[in-house]
């Protein structure tokens, strides 16, 4: 273990070169940046949330109908952190990270207008987890888990030509628990999130159902996480914020299912993403003061993602997408898998 266990985040070791950061340093650091990656996933964008709503415009009597909507999401990925983690820079630790959430709406006002726009609204719930394993820079690890309960709401703007203005706010709710390997007790808090989206797209549409459809949107999250403790050390958790901004076009088709009215679509979406703030900072008490560390998620990432959405029935629809991300400076990737269904009634 390292030499923190009488005082904080750690004392100099013997040499006085290099600072006997114990473990938990890594550990906790790693937890604000997990509540974020995690939020954001949630927010997602507008067609990897609900499918292709392209089509309920063709319905009859849309104003009338109910609509549902749930999916399933999963997330792996890995923040490389720091060459000589919470030593190094801003970075901070490595961790790899998993994300599984359930998350199920309902559209709670729906309008149609003569012109052909339409505007619909509603709220959803999500509860999800996270695992992460966190390496401290001499190899030793840590697990950080938790469960999270969010509760959110919508208002979606279409256009007359299919163009659109997507609104979400969100809160969620995080129990927390960070375990070291080494036998010491586990640290437990809580945290609440909030957390906005806002985003619009233009399609441009061509003969045979192919269309291209630029999109940009921003993305806010602040998120609280409680003051904790363990057998060393008071932490405190500061700067847990995201703004983060993307930019891409979705290349698409849209085919009619059997000369059906049902349709299928399918389409590939690049984006380029920056992150303007996330740079959390977790704080360990000591005897001259509280020392800070941190797991920053700045900079820029390039995101691919492709996705189909088909209608079974009538009124049933499922959809699904998956995504690969990377960080430009090779800081991080990672992988997400999501699946929904979408009922009219």
């Amino acid at each position: 273990g390292g030499g923190g266990d009488g005082g904080g985040g750690g004392a100099d070791g013997g040499g006085g070169d290099i600072p006997d950061y114990r473990e938990e340093t890594s550990l906790y650091a790693a937890i604000p940046s997990m509540t974020l990656l995690y939020g954001r996933s949630l927010l997602d964008t507008l067609h990897e949330r609900v499918g292709e709503e392209e089509d309920e415009r063709f319905r009859a009597n849309p104003e009338n109908a109910r609509v549902g909507w749930g999916r399933v999401l999963g997330v792996n990925g890995v923040h490389q952190g720091d060459s000589f983690g919470v030593l190094g820079g801003e970075a901070g630790p490595h961790f790899s990270y998993d994300f599984l959430a359930l998350q199920a709406g309902m559209d709670v006002y729906r309008h149609d207008s003569l012109d052909g726009s339409r505007d619909q609204a509603g709220a959803y719930f999500a509860i999800g987890g996270a695992r992460g394993r966190v390496t401290h820079f001499d190899g030793s690890q840590g697990d950080n888990t938790f469960a999270a309960y969010t509760l959110g709401g919508y208002w979606t703007h279409f256009g007359p030509t299919g163009w659109y203005i997507d609104s979400i706010l969100q809160g969620t709710f995080y129990d927390i628990t960070s375990s070291a390997n080494r036998g010491i007790p586990a640290l437990k808090t809580g945290a609440q999130g909030g957390a906005a989206s806002v985003e619009g797209g233009y399609p441009f549409k061509f003969a045979g159902g192919f269309f291209i459809e630029p999109q940009a949107q921003l993305v806010y999250q602040n998120i609280n996480i409680n003051d904790a403790s363990d057998i060393a050390a008071q932490i405190r958790f500061a700067d847990v914020d995201s703004l983060a901004t993307r930019i891409g076009a979705r290349f698409g088709r849209t085919w009619a299912i059997d000369d059906s009215p049902r349709t299928l679509t399918a389409w590939i979406r690049p984006s380029l993403w920056n992150e303007f703030l996330g740079n959390p900072k977790t704080l360990f008490s000591s005897d001259t003061g509280f020392v800070p560390f941190q797991a920053s998620l700045g900079g820029l990432w390039g995101e691919i993602n492709a996705g189909i959405s088909g209608q079974v029935t009538s009124t049933t629809s499922l959809y699904a997408n998956a995504s690969y991300q990377s960080r430009f400076d090779g800081g991080g990737f990672s992988y997400s898998g999501k699946a929904g269904l979408r009922v009219n009634w």
